[in-house]
Protein backbone atom coordinates (compact mmCIF):
# COMPACT_ATOMS: atom_id res chain seq x y z
CA UNK A 1 0.00 0.00 0.00
CA UNK A 2 2.82 2.39 0.92
CA UNK A 3 4.54 1.66 -2.39
CA UNK A 4 1.32 2.45 -4.26
CA UNK A 5 0.96 5.77 -2.42
CA UNK A 6 4.57 6.71 -3.18
CA UNK A 7 4.08 5.77 -6.82
CA UNK A 8 0.88 7.80 -7.03
CA UNK A 9 2.59 10.83 -5.50
CA UNK A 10 5.47 10.43 -7.97
CA UNK A 11 3.11 10.32 -10.95
CA UNK A 12 1.15 13.32 -9.66
CA UNK A 13 4.38 15.27 -9.12
CA UNK A 14 5.52 14.52 -12.67
CA UNK A 15 2.15 15.59 -14.05
CA UNK A 16 2.28 18.88 -12.12
CA UNK A 17 5.84 19.48 -13.34
CA UNK A 18 4.83 18.91 -16.97
CA UNK A 19 1.83 21.24 -16.65
CA UNK A 20 3.84 23.97 -14.88
CA UNK A 21 6.77 23.82 -17.32
CA UNK A 22 4.39 23.80 -20.26
CA UNK A 23 2.63 26.86 -18.87
CA UNK A 24 5.95 28.69 -18.41
CA UNK A 25 6.98 27.82 -21.97
CA UNK A 26 3.70 29.14 -23.34
CA UNK A 27 4.04 32.30 -21.24
CA UNK A 28 7.61 32.90 -22.45
CA UNK A 29 6.51 32.55 -26.08
CA UNK A 30 3.76 35.08 -25.48
CA UNK A 31 6.16 37.51 -23.78
CA UNK A 32 8.65 37.15 -26.62
CA UNK A 33 5.93 37.83 -29.17
CA UNK A 34 4.94 40.89 -27.17
CA UNK A 35 8.55 42.09 -27.36
CA UNK A 36 8.40 41.68 -31.14
CA UNK A 37 5.31 43.88 -31.07
CA UNK A 38 7.29 46.45 -29.05
CA UNK A 39 9.90 46.58 -31.81
CA UNK A 40 7.19 46.97 -34.42
CA UNK A 41 5.52 49.74 -32.40
CA UNK A 42 8.85 51.56 -31.98
CA UNK A 43 9.39 51.58 -35.76
CA UNK A 44 5.82 52.78 -36.33
CA UNK A 45 6.44 55.58 -33.83
CA UNK A 46 9.61 56.58 -35.70
CA UNK A 47 7.72 56.56 -39.01
CA UNK A 48 4.99 58.71 -37.50
CA UNK A 49 7.50 61.23 -36.14
CA UNK A 50 9.26 61.41 -39.52
CA UNK A 51 5.93 61.99 -41.28
CA UNK A 52 4.89 64.75 -38.87
CA UNK A 53 8.21 66.60 -39.25
CA UNK A 54 8.14 66.28 -43.06
CA UNK A 55 4.53 67.48 -43.08
CA UNK A 56 5.56 70.62 -41.18
CA UNK A 57 8.32 71.38 -43.69
CA UNK A 58 6.11 70.69 -46.70
CA UNK A 59 3.24 72.73 -45.26
CA UNK A 60 5.28 75.91 -44.80
CA UNK A 61 4.89 79.13 -46.76
CA UNK A 62 8.66 79.41 -47.23
CA UNK A 63 8.82 75.95 -48.86
CA UNK A 64 5.70 76.71 -50.90
CA UNK A 65 7.28 79.90 -52.24
CA UNK A 66 10.59 78.18 -52.97
CA UNK A 67 8.91 75.77 -55.40
CA UNK A 68 8.30 78.79 -57.65
CA UNK A 69 11.04 81.28 -56.73
CA UNK A 70 13.94 78.84 -56.17
CA UNK A 71 15.17 81.45 -53.71
CA UNK A 72 18.86 80.97 -52.95
CA UNK A 73 18.51 82.25 -49.39
CA UNK A 74 15.86 79.66 -48.50
CA UNK A 75 18.02 76.97 -50.05
CA UNK A 76 21.15 78.07 -48.19
CA UNK A 77 19.43 78.47 -44.81
CA UNK A 78 17.25 75.34 -44.90
CA UNK A 79 18.15 72.78 -47.54
CA UNK A 80 21.92 72.94 -47.79
CA UNK A 81 22.89 73.05 -44.13
CA UNK A 82 24.02 69.88 -42.39
CA UNK A 83 22.00 70.59 -39.24
CA UNK A 84 18.75 69.98 -41.12
CA UNK A 85 19.77 66.39 -41.85
CA UNK A 86 21.33 65.77 -38.46
CA UNK A 87 18.44 67.22 -36.45
CA UNK A 88 15.77 65.42 -38.48
CA UNK A 89 17.90 62.25 -38.82
CA UNK A 90 17.32 61.99 -42.56
CA UNK A 91 19.63 60.59 -45.22
CA UNK A 92 18.06 62.25 -48.25
CA UNK A 93 15.71 65.05 -49.23
CA UNK A 94 14.06 65.53 -52.61
CA UNK A 95 11.67 68.26 -53.76
CA UNK A 96 9.68 67.56 -56.93
CA UNK A 97 7.29 69.81 -58.82
CA UNK A 98 3.82 68.68 -59.98
CA UNK A 99 5.23 67.69 -63.39
CA UNK A 100 7.67 65.27 -61.79
CA UNK A 101 10.78 67.41 -62.22
CA UNK A 102 13.33 67.56 -59.41
CA UNK A 103 13.58 71.02 -57.93
CA UNK A 104 16.12 69.99 -55.29
CA UNK A 105 17.89 66.84 -54.13
CA UNK A 106 20.58 66.08 -51.59
CA UNK A 107 21.81 63.08 -49.62
CA UNK A 108 23.65 63.17 -46.33
CA UNK A 109 25.02 60.74 -43.77
CA UNK A 110 23.65 62.31 -40.59
CA UNK A 111 25.66 59.93 -38.39
CA UNK A 112 29.02 61.09 -39.80
CA UNK A 113 28.04 64.59 -40.90
CA UNK A 114 29.24 64.03 -44.46
CA UNK A 115 27.76 64.42 -47.93
CA UNK A 116 26.59 61.15 -49.48
CA UNK A 117 25.23 59.95 -52.82
CA UNK A 118 21.47 59.81 -53.33
CA UNK A 119 20.18 56.31 -52.38
CA UNK A 120 20.52 53.94 -55.32
CA UNK A 121 17.15 52.98 -56.68
CA UNK A 122 15.28 55.91 -55.12
CA UNK A 123 14.60 57.34 -58.58
CA UNK A 124 12.58 54.25 -59.46
CA UNK A 125 10.05 55.24 -56.79
CA UNK A 126 9.82 58.81 -58.10
CA UNK A 127 8.60 58.15 -61.63
CA UNK A 128 5.50 59.99 -62.88
CA UNK A 129 2.36 58.40 -61.44
CA UNK A 130 4.20 57.04 -58.40
CA UNK A 131 2.18 56.65 -55.20
CA UNK A 132 4.74 58.95 -53.55
CA UNK A 133 3.92 61.82 -55.92
CA UNK A 134 0.14 61.53 -56.21
CA UNK A 135 -1.83 64.04 -54.13
CA UNK A 136 -5.57 64.30 -54.76
CA UNK A 137 -5.95 66.65 -51.77
CA UNK A 138 -3.67 68.87 -49.68
CA UNK A 139 -3.61 66.13 -47.00
CA UNK A 140 -2.88 63.23 -49.36
CA UNK A 141 0.56 61.94 -48.26
CA UNK A 142 2.46 58.66 -48.39
CA UNK A 143 4.71 57.26 -45.67
CA UNK A 144 6.20 53.86 -44.92
CA UNK A 145 9.05 51.64 -46.09
CA UNK A 146 10.84 51.41 -49.44
CA UNK A 147 13.30 48.84 -50.77
CA UNK A 148 16.28 49.71 -52.95
CA UNK A 149 19.76 48.40 -53.81
CA UNK A 150 21.00 50.73 -51.06
CA UNK A 151 18.91 48.88 -48.49
CA UNK A 152 15.61 49.32 -46.71
CA UNK A 153 14.50 52.91 -46.17
CA UNK A 154 11.83 54.65 -44.13
CA UNK A 155 10.28 57.56 -46.03
CA UNK A 156 7.63 60.25 -45.97
CA UNK A 157 6.32 61.99 -49.09
CA UNK A 158 4.26 65.09 -48.29
CA UNK A 159 2.39 67.55 -50.55
CA UNK A 160 3.92 71.03 -50.66
CA UNK A 161 1.18 73.43 -49.54
CA UNK A 162 0.86 76.70 -47.62
CA UNK A 163 1.15 77.02 -43.85
CA UNK A 164 -2.66 77.02 -43.76
CA UNK A 165 -2.70 73.67 -45.62
CA UNK A 166 -4.12 75.38 -48.71
CA UNK A 167 -3.32 74.59 -52.32
CA UNK A 168 -2.93 74.21 -55.12
CA UNK A 169 -0.29 71.56 -54.36
CA UNK A 170 3.06 72.75 -55.73
CA UNK A 171 4.83 69.42 -55.60
CA UNK A 172 6.18 66.86 -53.16
CA UNK A 173 8.73 66.87 -50.35
CA UNK A 174 10.35 63.46 -49.82
CA UNK A 175 12.42 62.61 -46.74
CA UNK A 176 14.33 59.33 -46.49
CA UNK A 177 16.00 57.58 -43.55
CA UNK A 178 17.90 54.29 -43.87
CA UNK A 179 16.82 51.33 -41.76
CA UNK A 180 20.39 50.02 -41.68
CA UNK A 181 22.31 48.10 -39.00
CA UNK A 182 23.00 51.30 -37.04
CA UNK A 183 19.30 52.19 -36.97
CA UNK A 184 18.39 48.66 -35.88
CA UNK A 185 21.05 48.69 -33.17
CA UNK A 186 19.70 52.02 -31.91
CA UNK A 187 16.22 50.50 -31.92
CA UNK A 188 17.48 47.69 -29.69
CA UNK A 189 19.10 50.17 -27.32
CA UNK A 190 15.84 52.10 -26.97
CA UNK A 191 13.70 49.02 -26.36
CA UNK A 192 16.34 47.19 -24.26
CA UNK A 193 16.08 44.20 -26.60
CA UNK A 194 18.63 42.36 -28.72
CA UNK A 195 17.53 43.04 -32.30
CA UNK A 196 18.81 41.92 -35.69
CA UNK A 197 17.47 42.66 -39.16
CA UNK A 198 17.30 40.39 -42.21
CA UNK A 199 16.00 40.84 -45.74
CA UNK A 200 13.45 38.06 -46.39
CA UNK A 201 15.03 37.21 -49.78
CA UNK A 202 18.66 37.07 -48.58
CA UNK A 203 20.50 33.88 -49.52
CA UNK A 204 22.29 33.48 -46.18
CA UNK A 205 19.34 33.70 -43.79
CA UNK A 206 19.71 31.86 -40.46
CA UNK A 207 17.63 28.69 -40.34
CA UNK A 208 15.26 30.07 -37.70
CA UNK A 209 14.55 33.19 -39.79
CA UNK A 210 13.68 30.96 -42.74
CA UNK A 211 11.17 28.99 -40.65
CA UNK A 212 9.88 32.26 -39.19
CA UNK A 213 8.35 32.91 -42.60
CA UNK A 214 5.46 30.66 -41.67
CA UNK A 215 4.99 32.58 -38.40
CA UNK A 216 4.90 36.12 -39.78
CA UNK A 217 2.93 37.28 -42.80
CA UNK A 218 0.81 40.23 -43.82
CA UNK A 219 -2.18 39.26 -41.67
CA UNK A 220 -0.16 38.50 -38.53
CA UNK A 221 3.18 40.27 -38.75
CA UNK A 222 4.66 39.07 -35.43
CA UNK A 223 5.50 35.61 -34.11
CA UNK A 224 7.82 33.66 -31.82
CA UNK A 225 9.38 30.21 -31.57
CA UNK A 226 11.55 28.19 -29.20
CA UNK A 227 15.05 27.62 -30.60
CA UNK A 228 16.54 25.64 -27.70
CA UNK A 229 16.13 25.03 -23.97
CA UNK A 230 17.76 28.42 -23.38
CA UNK A 231 16.59 30.56 -26.27
CA UNK A 232 13.33 31.90 -27.65
CA UNK A 233 13.20 34.27 -30.63
CA UNK A 234 10.50 36.76 -31.61
CA UNK A 235 10.00 38.07 -35.13
CA UNK A 236 8.40 41.18 -36.60
CA UNK A 237 7.83 41.60 -40.35
CA UNK A 238 7.95 45.00 -42.03
CA UNK A 239 6.31 45.30 -45.45
CA UNK A 240 7.04 48.08 -47.93
CA UNK A 241 4.53 50.56 -49.31
CA UNK A 242 3.64 48.09 -52.06
CA UNK A 243 2.81 45.34 -49.58
CA UNK A 244 5.95 43.28 -50.22
CA UNK A 245 8.04 41.85 -47.32
CA UNK A 246 10.97 44.21 -46.75
CA UNK A 247 12.61 43.36 -43.42
CA UNK A 248 12.39 40.70 -40.71
CA UNK A 249 13.42 41.91 -37.25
Amino acid sequence: MALLVVAAIGVASLAVQVVVLGSFSSLELQLTQRNAQRIQAAIQADAGALARAARDWAGWDATYDYMVSLDATYRRDNLDIASTYVNQRINAMVLMDPEGRRVYERAFDFSTGREAPLPAGLSAHLAPGSALLTHTTTEDAASGVLQSPSGVMMFSAQPVVTSRRAGPVRGTLIWVRYLDWAAIEELGDRTLLEVEGFHPDALDLPADVVTAGSLVHRESSVGSQTLSNDLIAGYALLSDIYGEPALVL
